[in-house]
């Protein structure tokens, strides 16, 4: 794993599955690196929470959440303290050290399941939303929600990478909400619309959104076969991703990598498509996954993926 190599397509396309982890006894719901690319979390239905060393390509602990459940989880700014939402008792998110496996803090005002949550990448802030309940805005430090904006639908949440605005999608027909973080209570200063009318009576649902690092576009994951990337700043449509397939309508969410130069996605039949973002030409499929990796995470400092179905897989190019 080399940090300085850049991407390339011939670099992507040959990146292989080197390492396969079956840790889980049920199906991996959230996946995250921390800041420093060293450490990946994953949690899963089985209500454990598992760590791994990236270099050392080894677990290294595990912590259950037997009496709470865990759904989704995160890294906050250091490898060594996580959030993560609830499946049982309540709707609180839960903020842990790792050091300890202690809760530092409580984070209660949601009504219902939490389905989307994101760590805000400029500050302690960090963004969450629940189905038919509410987005709020919180604060590391204060177990007070200090924003919130009622909602109604089943939300998907995300922060640009200034941490200045965030963008919230309710359902298709709604479209894409962009607020300022600091003036959110004045509603939201821009809302996108995709308009594809090559999906007839098809009405997708929205599953995923991603800025990109270089803060032009916007990454809009649907339960369809189809993609979309967005001009960030005036929702205008750039490009249609297809070629994945999803006929059983998953959550597959799509990513781009950190230096904005591809989009992946996973697909029904196991494989891992690549785009190049700036064109949407196809680079190809990564072929190795048994079962659908709907989630795919890029390492932010290492030449390195993580995807995830009941198992984890280590994707890295082949060695020189």
């Amino acid at each position: 794993m080399d940090t300085a190599e850049p991407l390339t397509s011939l670099t992507m396309s040959a990146m292989a599955l080197s390492k396969v982890f079956k840790d889980n006894t049920g199906k991996i719901t959230s996946l995250d690196f921390d800041s420093s690319g060293e450490y990946l979390l994953t949690s899963s239905e089985d209500e454990s929470v598992r760590i791994y060393d990236v270099k050392q390509g080894k677990p290294t602990k595990t912590v259950y959440s037997k009496k709470y459940g865990c759904s989704l989880a995160m890294f906050t700014h250091r490898h060594t303290t996580l959030l993560h939402s609830s499946t049982k008792e309540d709707d609180t998110i839960r903020y842990l050290s790792l050091h300890d496996n202690k809760y530092i803090r409580y984070f209660k005002g949601h009504k219902n399941r939490v389905v989307s949550m994101e760590m805000c990448p400029s500050d302690d802030g960090f963004i969450s939303g629940a189905v038919n309940d509410s987005v709020r805005l919180w604060d590391l430090r204060s177990a007070n929600c200090h924003g919130c904006v009622n909602i109604v639908g089943n939300p998907v949440v995300a922060y640009d990478q200034s941490g200045s605005v965030f963008a919230v999608s309710l359902d298709w027909k709604r479209g894409i909400y962009l607020y300022d973080a600091k003036q959110y209570e004045n509603g939201p200063f821009i809302t996108f619309h995709v308009f594809d009318e090559n999906l007839g009576n098809v009405i997708p649902e929205i599953v995923g959104l991603e800025f990109s690092n270089n803060g032009d576009l916007l990454l809009v994951s649907t339960n369809v076969n189809a993609i979309y990337v967005l001009d960030s700043f005036e929702g205008k449509l750039k490009f249609k991703l297809t070629g994945h397939s999803n006929p059983d309508r998953l959550p597959l969410k799509a990513i781009f990598t950190p230096d904005c130069q591809f989009v992946m996605c996973g697909s029904s039949t196991g494989g891992i498509h690549v785009w190049c973002a700036n064109t949407g030409r196809d680079v190809g499929c990564l072929d190795g996954h048994i079962d659908v990796p709907e989630l795919i995470k890029f390492n932010p400092k290492y030449l390195m993926f993580a995807s995830v179905d009941s198992s984890l897989g280590f994707w890295t190019p082949p060695p020189q």
